[in-house]
Formats: C-alpha cells, sequence, structure tokens
C-alpha cells in the first residue's frame, strides 16, 4: 500500500477490529495495526572514541594503550585506568539516519552516578574526572526520531588506586607497624629490666654500707 498524500486531519482517524483509520484530502486512509513496528530494537549505539586526560586512544602510546584497553573504542567492552591519568571522556553516537539531530541520550556511571544524564545531538559525550579508585559500569542508551528507547549499552570501567593505596601497600604498611611495635616493645622491656637492676644495685649498695656503718 503506498501513500496517497502526505496531509493528514488530526481529528479525522480511528480505530477499528485492529485497522487503524485516517482521513486525509483525498479519501481514507487505513492499515493494520499490527504493522507497527517498535523499532527501540534496531536503534545501533557505537562508542566513537574514548580520551584519557583529553588524548584520543589512538593518540597514546601502544605500551600505555594497552594498558587501558587492546580493543578499538566501539569494541571495547572493559577499560583500566592507571592512578597517573585523572579524567575520561567516551563519545557516541546512535547510527539512526532519520532524524539524526532528533536523537536523544542517556548515560550513567553506577556506583558514581545518583541518576541519568541527558544529552542531545549535539553533546553526545560523558566526562568524568578524578573518580575515587574501583570499579564502575558505564551504562548508554539511545532514542530515535521517535523518541523510542534503545537497549542499555555498558562498559565496565576500573579506576586503579595509586600505588601507596594498594592492598600489598598496605600489608608494607602493616609489616612495618608490627615491626615498629616490636622494637618499641623491646626497647620499653630492656628498660625496665635496667631500672630494675639499677634499683637492685642501689638496695646491696645501701646494705653494704649500713653494714660498715655497723661494725665501726
Amino acid at each position: 500500500m503506498g501513500w496517497l498524500i502526505i496531509f493528514f486531519n488530526n481529528n479525522a482517524s480511528c480505530y477499528r477490529n485492529g485497522r487503524l483509520y485516517f482521513g486525509c484530502s483525498r479519501g481514507i486512509v487505513s492499515f493494520n495495526a499490527d504493522m507497527v513496528v517498535d523499532e527501540s530494537c534496531d536503534i545501533s549505539l557505537r562508542i566513537t572514541d574514548i580520551l584519557v586526560d583529553g588524548k584520543s586512544l589512538s593518540q597514546i602510546p601502544e605500551e600505555q594503550r594497552s594498558k587501558i584497553t587492546a580493543f578499538t573504542p566501539d569494541f571495547t567492552e572493559e577499560i583500566t585506568l592507571p592512578a597517573a591519568y585523572h579524567n575520561f571522556t567516551i563519545r557516541f553516537a546512535s547510527l539512526t539516519y532519520n532524524m539524526p539531530r532528533q536523537n536523544k541520550y542517556a548515560y550513567r556511571l553506577q556506583n558514581f552516578d545518583t541518576d541519568w544524564h541527558y544529552v542531545d545531538a549535539d553533546s553526545r559525550n560523558a566526562y568524568y574526572s578524578n573518580l575515587p579508585p574501583g570499579t564502575y559500569n558505564f551504562e548508554l542508551r539511545a532514542t530515535n526520531e521517535n523518541g523510542d528507547w534503545s537497549e542499555i549499552r555498558k562498559m565496565r570501567i576500573f579506576i586503579k588506586p595509586p600505588f601507596w593505596a594498594t592492598w600489598w601497600a598496605y600489608c608494607i604498611y602493616l609489616l612495618l607497624f608490627i615491626a615498629i611495635i616490636t622494637i618499641v616493645l623491646r626497647e620499653i622491656r630492656r628498660w625496665l629490666l635496667l631500672r630494675n637492676q639499677l634499683h637492685l644495685q642501689e638496695i646491696e649498695t645501701n646494705k653494704i654500707q649500713e653494714l660498715n656503718h655497723i661494725k665501726l
């Protein structure tokens, strides 16, 4: 069935027996309501780039980039950021071309954001800085020109702690603390023994002096 005309009367429509009817200047257009397909599953989301401290992954030396991810942005499901990096940006796009200016986006970082951030087609990036060390899940979704939301796309983000805040660093701190306590306790015990010895020597000296005084 082809469309007879593109001008419809907004007040001339109805639904009956599974069919939709619309009045237009040349008559009536009708079609089966079951032909209306929800296109939300067809919305294709892409991660177009990942920037770390303002540099695209493609601009980061291979040795450093491999520590972040071994894949290109759109195929990356997890990134690991060493403590030396302070911020990152995720750029994204929806491959729906009917009316791309009407596409909307929503993103959030679980374990950090309390709610979704909503942006339009002119602000297709998510920026985060100075995140505490830990594991986060980045979630992204988009609409098409009809306002239908896509499925959620996810990316796992692991922020490494600085060397002084790692578990092995804390083990070293614990061992140092135990060593210091051991040394302190040993010195206290040694001081007490020395004090007791001096006290005993003083008592013996006093007794000897008393005996000598008696003999005289």
